[in-house]
């Protein structure tokens, strides 16, 4: 199965802003471009590219013997979950997030653990680990900082209970944190060595706009490190990008012009875009979460033919039509993502006998709520656990039509009392359902 991310530029046979993909929109450093030599190529790159390592070691402020190198970042998740999973343990994933996580936490163990917020998209280390304590299959613990789509940071108060509950238990933390640099937030990469549990994942895709390249490395203790060198096939960081990415480490005055343009330009989209109706949801990173009631699938065949393309976030555990992803780019360009979502939020939702699914239940059915503000409950009367098209357990529940019925719908918006659901805490909104559907 193939997994949708974003960036899919090569599949359109036409010029677009690219919003969809979170890339630094300075573009790379004009170090970085000056120190790729074509003339190279007819040269093998280094067999175990020791400057790069020793390059990133003094960027992170760890030793060389700290940092492994592979062809991105996904090659780094990939033999990972090789070494530190096998059939009978499992991963636990902090939903919504990246897919790749999933993927090979599945085809080294078993299937994973989805962990899905309390509130907004924000898990408190708390519920972390009332999810996982009483699961000793549990082996890696992924956790995305800022995270993807959400661009949401676990406090580091939070964090730093996390890295200690999982090396009580045995279980690696691995720790993305390739938006990073975009923010102000404390890095956990220069403090490997004193949790030997830990796992940070880096890559110059998003900061140091390298993508094409494909340069990823991890930081993590010697012997973690070591074992993942042990699998590392000799060249494979080709020499084009080898000293592009020592060049980006270079460049401190083109770092401080990034993190100034994306917090400039963040704010101006997120104020800019709310005053249209539109959710967004606060950011850290380079990108922001949007919801709204239209159909995400149709803003991006629509913004693509404005020459822009977005991220339909459909695909992402835990979101749905409602919602896509923005990245955040200069000023002419943020604008005209800003007159193309206008278009889109000032278009009547299709609801009611508008909707090409009408009517998904029942004939006459209250529309207010497309999507049950409950989901995923549990409820044994009302679901149950299914294999999704996916191949992963799903919380189905199709036969149910209560948040359709009319004076369902009276009595939870009167409980909610103007409030969005995702204003609330999972044991909140549950609280409501209790209320509400068992009268």
């Amino acid at each position: 199965m193939t997994l949708r991310h974003g960036g899919e530029i090569w599949e359109y046979n036409r010029e677009l802003v690219d919003f969809s993909a979170n890339i630094n929109p300075l573009g790379p450093s004009e170090k970085a471009l000056e120190a790729i030599d074509s003339g190279k190529i007819v040269h093998y790159p280094p067999q175990d590219p020791v400057r790069l390592k020793e390059a990133v070691a003094r960027y992170v402020g760890v030793e060389a013997g700290n940092i492994a190198v592979g062809n991105g970042s996904i090659e780094l998740i990939r033999d990972f979950c090789s070494l530190f999973l096998r059939r009978g343990q499992r991963a636990a994933i902090l939903q919504p997030t990246f897919s790749e996580y999933r993927r090979y936490g599945e085809i080294y163990g078993d299937s994973a653990l989805d962990i899905y917020p309390s509130k907004a998209f924000e898990h408190s280390a708390a519920d972390v680990v009332e999810a996982i304590r009483e699961d000793e299959d549990v082996r890696v613990l992924f956790l995305c900082r800022p995270n993807n789509p959400t661009g949401w940071a676990m406090e580091e108060r939070d964090l730093e209970g996390l890295i200690a509950f999982c090396l009580e238990r045995g279980i690696y933390l691995f720790l993305d944190e390739v938006f990073i640099e975009f923010t102000g937030l404390k890095s956990y990469a220069e403090l490997v060595n004193d949790y030997e549990n830990l796992f940070v994942l880096r890559s110059f895709t998003k900061f140091f706009a390298l993508p094409g390249l494909r340069v990823g490395y991890g930081v993590a203790s010697p012997a973690i490190i070591e074992r993942l060198s042990s699998i590392r096939p000799p060249w494979s960081i080709n020499i084009l990008a080898h000293d592009a990415a020592i060049a980006s480490l270079e460049d401190r005055e083109y770092m401080e012009r990034t993190r100034g343009l994306v917090e400039r330009e963040r704010s101006y989209l997120a104020s800019a875009i709310a005053k249209l109706g539109v959710r967004v949801y606060p950011s850290e990173a380079n990108f922001l979460l949007l919801k709204h009631s239209w159909n995400s699938k149709k803003v991006k065949e629509s913004l693509l033919r404005e020459g822009l393309l977005i991220r339909d976030c459909s695909t992402f555990p835990g979101l749905d039509t409602r919602f896509i992803r923005v990245s955040v780019r200069r000023r002419e360009e943020n604008e005209r993502l800003l007159e193309a979502l206008e278009k889109e939020a000032a278009k009547a939702p299709e609801r009611g006998p508008e909707c090409s699914y009408y009517p998904c239940h029942f004939e006459g059915q209250d529309c207010t709520f497309c999507f049950c503000p409950f989901y995923p409950c549990g409820d044994e009367k009302r679901g149950k656990l299914i294999v999704g098209k996916r191949g992963h357990e799903v919380w189905s529940c199709k036969g149910c039509v209560d948040v359709h019925r009319k004076d369902v719908v009276a009595r939870i918006q009167e409980a909610l009392g103007g409030r969005e659901p995702d204003d609330l805490n999972r044991k909140e909104r549950l609280a409501i359902k209790e209320a509400v559907l068992e009268r």
